[in-house]
């Protein structure tokens, strides 16, 4: 190998490493770092403007990770076509590369080989019919602007459906029972979301009618909208209703299986405590690269969870689930790394059409969570966390006169000083509950699965 070839390939794994420098470091240092992994890969850098919406810093924010991604995959080029010369193989290099930092993966797709995943995983969403419609209709599918580009990072996009999908009235007789128009499917699609967790206290509000208008309207907009998307956790009967969905995406060489579990009044909604349902996870293990429960449970409005919860997801993750995806709470709960697998308690609300003011009677913070969980080469690598502002009824002022207004019904994202109290919160609530510690990379958090492996390129 010539003296220039080892010359050229060092400079451009230089260029990939600073690349990645960029993901981590401090947003002021950020576009420097970006600028010099660019330049050394032969691009123009990338300017970031300034601006105080936090919706426009969302959009900035992308054409960053935009800009960091083309930077990076142009050095990736370079150096493949270098492994000619015998420097390293392409699948070597990647290997490594992502063994560093898989967290990379969540860039660009481009990064993911045919065994790495993104599930992007939200919480709970309602948007009844007879509660706020006038401001659900008039927001239509903007309710996802904010937090689009972490939805569209994500090669499955799930969030808790909390009602039926049904023109029909809710009939069940309690304080708050709900369905909701069939319409908002198209909102849903559209922003990416193709898996659905069914079980759930609300969605038998309109008895087992709902639940069949929803298994109906699932399947006709998945077919209108020419859409594969999946659900599970109510069906036409329980052994249904728990049951594994098969998950299949396209191009990934992986075997998916999906649960949903809750608690309902519905018959055929599949419920948490059953004892059959860890046997179900256990014989899909057998066959799933990567098992993924969605559950329903917790007290309301409280941020730890309860020792008996703990133990039961723990005991899924022994059975054989990769992922737990916790939500009912309506507030968010730490994150645990347990045996490899990631456990979210609880992602709180998302799209909730509620102005309630119940959190305040318990202390609770009206924060949210969109979740990255990382899956690399069939097994959880990590999760990224980033935290919303879910609070319909109030807004957020800092004692310097900075705000963020109420969320109206649109998750925004906490940035800044507004980021640094909630990690100040996530910490508490994480000591508290004796959960696995995240580590801060600007105004989101991470949890690794395990121990990086680490090693060079």
């Amino acid at each position: 190998m010539s003296v220039m070839t080892r010359a050229k390939t060092s400079v451009m794994c230089a260029a990939v490493l600073m690349a990645m420098t960029a993901c981590s470091t401090p947003q002021a240092t950020q576009k420097d770092a970006l600028a010099d992994a660019a330049s050394t890969a032969g691009k123009p850098g990338a300017r970031v403007e300034a601006n105080d919406s936090a919706e426009a810093a969302a959009r900035a924010e992308g054409k960053h990770r935009a800009a960091l991604a083309d930077a990076a995959l142009n050095a990736h080029a370079i150096v493949f076509s270098a492994t000619e010369a015998g420097v390293v193989s392409s699948v070597d290099y990647f290997s490594r590369l992502l063994a560093i930092d898989p967290y990379i993966m969540l860039e660009d797709k481009k990064f993911r080989g045919p065994r790495d995943l993104v599930i992007t995983a939200v919480g709970d969403v309602s948007q009844p019919t007879k509660k706020w419609s006038a401001a659900t209709i008039a927001l239509k599918g903007d309710v996802f602007l904010p937090t689009q580009h972490l939805l569209d990072s994500g090669d499955l996009v799930f969030m808790n459906l909390e009602n039926p999908i049904s023109e029909r009235e809710p009939k069940v007789k309690k304080e708050f029972s709900f369905t909701s128009d069939p319409g908002r499917l198209d909102w849903y699609i559209d922003a990416g979301f193709n898996l659905y967790s069914l079980s759930n206290n609300h969605i038998a509000d309109a008895y087992q009618d709902g639940i069949d208008d929803t298994l109906r309207h699932l399947r006709e907009y998945s077919e209108r909208k020419d859409a594969t998307i999946f659900w599970a956790g109510a069906a036409s009967t329980y052994e249904e209703a728990e049951a594994a969905t098969w998950v299949t995406v396209e191009g990934k060489d992986l075997k998916i299986a999906f649960f949903s579990t809750g608690f309902s009044n519905g018959k055929n909604v599949s419920k948490f405590w059953s004892k059959t349902l860890v046997t179900k996870i256990t014989e899909a293990k057998k066959t799933a690269d990567v098992v993924i429960v969605s559950v329903h449970a917790g007290k309301e409005y409280k941020h730890t969870p309860q020792a008996q919860l703990k133990t039961l997801y723990r005991g899924w993750v022994d059975a054989g689930a990769d992922v737990v995806i916790g939500h009912h709470p309506h507030v968010i709960r730490p994150v645990e790394a347990y045996k490899g697998g990631i456990i979210l308690h609880s992602l709180g609300n998302y799209v909730f059409a509620s102005r309630t003011r119940r959190h305040k009677e318990h202390g609770a913070r009206m924060y949210g969570l969109v979740a990255r969980v990382i899956i690399r080469d069939g097994k959880p690598a990590g999760v990224e966390l980033v935290p919303t502002w879910v609070n319909n009824a109030h807004g957020w002022k800092l004692e310097s006169g900075e705000e963020l207004p109420r969320a109206d019904f649109v998750p925004r994202l906490v940035t800044g000083e507004f980021a640094d109290i909630f990690f100040e919160d996530f910490e508490q609530w994480t000591e508290e509950a004796g959960l696995t510690p995240s580590r801060r990379v600007r105004d989101a958090a991470r949890v690794d699965a395990e121990a990086p492996t680490g090693g060079e390129i």
